[in-house]
């Protein structure tokens, strides 16, 4: 890893291992079909749509005022979905090759006792599932997409984003670009996000801007962050303002999976002058 600094920001630059390149979102959607149930043939009505995937990910985690990192016990547990503080706050920055890779962003976030938080602002996330069911869908799911690419856009061959894996495109969909979810219109074979973007991103949430690049022939990510060293959030961001102190962090990185990832030690970031 490498970091510099000017009188405004602070760069870094890390790169690690993995050769699975995994960036379709998590919780992506797919039509399956579950077969004739009860002896019954099968009918449209037993096609529904499952949530697959997971992405490759990584979490770096900053100390604010929680007990030190190299103390706490839980250097694995912080970089988790379901993470929490004992006493105190991290600072979370949260990259996924899926879901923020795609707008060169990550999600600022925080860690306190009662769990994990997006920082202040409106997030460039908005999920594509809703868990409250509808009596006009016949797959009789109560969870479903809620957005699907609107019928003008199917008719241009790529949405505005999209990601390569490979020479398939994996289409991403900003939020002008989606109508509500309607089974009776939406393509079969169609893959539809986990998420959609949001065009009114801002504030906090957004401090942290990445740019990503998977090295096929290395079998390695590599990204380059840049952030403000001091923001106007101090509440939810570490703050890099004082050049003589140490700052406390640590890195885990995930292959494709939420839950097993690779996780650092605690380290402290010191500034040259």
């Amino acid at each position: 890893m490498r970091a510099l600094y000017n009188d405004r920001d602070i760069f870094f630059l890390l790169s690690w291992p993995d050769y699975s390149h995994s960036i379709r979102q998590a919780g992506s959607w797919e039509r399956v079909h579950v077969g004739a149930q009860f002896g019954k043939a099968a009918t449209e009505a037993q096609d529904k749509w499952e949530r697959f995937g997971d992405e490759d990910a990584l979490s770096w985690v900053w100390n604010l005022d929680a007990t030190a990192l190299s103390q706490s016990g839980a250097l694995n547990h912080i970089h988790l979905q379901d993470a929490k503080t004992q006493a105190g706050k991290l600072d979370r920055w949260y990259w996924a090759a899926g879901s923020t890779g795609p707008l060169r962003l990550l999600l600022d976030q925080h860690l306190a006792a009662d769990g994990v938080h997006d920082d202040s602002g409106t997030s460039f996330l908005i999920p594509n599932y809703t868990e409250v069911d509808d009596p006009a869908t016949p797959l009789n799911e109560a969870l479903y997409p809620v957005f699907m690419p609107r019928p003008d856009l199917t008719q241009r061959k790529i949405p505005k984003i999209f990601a390569m894996r490979g020479e398939k495109p994996i289409l991403l969909y900003y939020h002008s670009e989606v109508t509500g979810f309607d089974l009776a219109l939406i393509d079969r074979e169609a893959k539809l996000p986990g998420y959609v973007f949001s065009e009114a991103a801002a504030g906090s949430v957004i401090d942290v801007e990445v740019g990503s690049f998977h090295d096929a022939e290395a079998e390695t990510w590599t990204l380059e962050l840049r952030r403000q060293r001091v923001t106007d959030t101090p509440q939810e961001d570490v703050q890099f303002r004082d050049l003589s102190r140490a700052y406390e962090f640590a890195i885990g990185v995930f292959d494709n999976t939420p839950i097993d990832g690779s996780f650092s030690q605690a380290y402290r970031l010191t500034f040259a002058q």
